[in-house]
């Protein structure tokens, strides 16, 4: 997820758990967004410095408005460790925080809106609408060579390749600013210790599918991911 800035951040924020942006507090102060039952302090990405600040409004909002819960929200920093850190000692204080570009609900909400940007005009080529019983009676006369009946041999079995390798799925490419792989976690939540990293494209086993996280097995260890970052469907 990338954002022009804060506004638009907490525009997205708003538009997906509803509440009203803004609010005046009585010592002049603002809430960024105030729902039926959360006040929202928005940061652009969540370094240890913006953390640290952001806990300190959030604990001021909370003063006026105690029974509803104090959270903290934006996207992941280049130092994520770092971040994680910081973000287990807020919570410790009782206080939320989001990492918006990994929570399902904001990641659902993000493919929707841009649902028309990934929209592209199929390349000409082989037709792949067509039956697989019609490719294997290849017509010399429908390409000059006769060779679809060797395509959807090879098709198919590309597919039977893919069904035996279900529990074996490569990581996604590393994203921006972790050059060293794929973080792993030792737990399936947020703000878990990093235990090791996985080098991007690497071939993991599935063990267990979480809301927002998958149990992998890599090379021996156990260990948990973000499920966006890795390729395919959880079972």
């Amino acid at each position: 997820m990338q954002f022009k800035n804060e506004d638009y951040l907490q525009e997205f924020i708003h538009s997906v758990t509803g509440g009203t942006r803004e609010v005046e507090m009585p010592d002049g102060s603002r809430v960024d967004v105030i729902t039926r039952d959360a006040v929202i302090e928005v940061k652009p990405k969540l370094t240890r410095s913006a953390l640290l600040q952001a806990m300190a409004q959030a604990q001021i909002y909370g003063s006026h408005h105690p029974d509803k819960r104090r959270v903290i929200a934006g996207c992941t920093p280049s130092d994520e460790e770092a971040s994680y850190t910081t973000a287990d000692r807020i919570r410790s204080q009782g206080i939320e925080v989001w990492y918006v570009d990994q929570m399902r609900e904001f990641q659902e909400a993000w493919d929707d809106l841009h649902e028309t940007e990934y929209e592209h005009e199929e390349e000409p080529g082989f037709d792949w609408s067509r039956p697989f019983g019609d490719l294997f009676n290849s017509d010399p006369q429908d390409d000059g060579d006769g060779d679809s009946g060797w395509i959807a041999i090879l098709m198919i079995g590309a597919l039977l390749l893919f069904l035996i390798g279900l529990n074996r799925r490569p990581v996604a490419p590393a994203s921006p600013g972790s050059s060293s792989g794929i973080p792993m976690f030792s737990a399936g939540e947020y703000g878990s210790a990093v235990v090791g990293r996985i080098p991007q494209g690497a071939a993991v086993s599935i063990l267990k599918c979480g809301d927002d996280f998958v149990q992998i097995s890599y090379q021996g260890r156990e260990g948990w991911v973000r499920d966006f970052e890795v390729s395919g469907k959880c079972q």
